[in-house]
């Protein structure tokens, strides 16, 4: 599902490691039509309370992202986010509906 006044996200992927171990270059795609939803989570087991913003990006069915990718935001939430575990591509059981896919985002990378 494309949002109609939906935003465009950028993936960054680790282009891996030439032969002698060396990084490569990132690789970057964009996503277009994708909706970003503010979100916090709250640690409480210690003693030094803490809340850690996060986000969640809905983006469309087929999207192509990888649980070690990187998500750039755009403005106004802006900065380089990690994805947080897989993506989660939902279809409904009875008709086969794809409507999209959910990505987690948490930490500043």
């Amino acid at each position: 599902m494309r949002f109609p006044h939906g935003v465009t996200v950028t993936v960054l992927r680790s282009g891996g490691h030439d032969r002698y171990g060396n990084p490569l270059p990132e690789e970057e795609h964009e996503i277009p039509g994708c909706a970003v939803a503010p979100g916090t989570t709250e640690d409480v087991s210690g003693r030094d309370p803490r809340t850690t913003v996060d986000y969640t990006v809905l983006a469309p069915a087929g999207t192509d992202v990888l649980g070690q990718d990187r998500i750039r935001l755009p403005a106004p939430w802006g900065g380089t986010w990690q994805v947080d575990g897989e993506p989660r591509h939902f279809v409904s059981p009875f008709t086969g509906w794809h409507p999209g896919v959910q990505i987690r985002l948490t930490g500043r990378a």
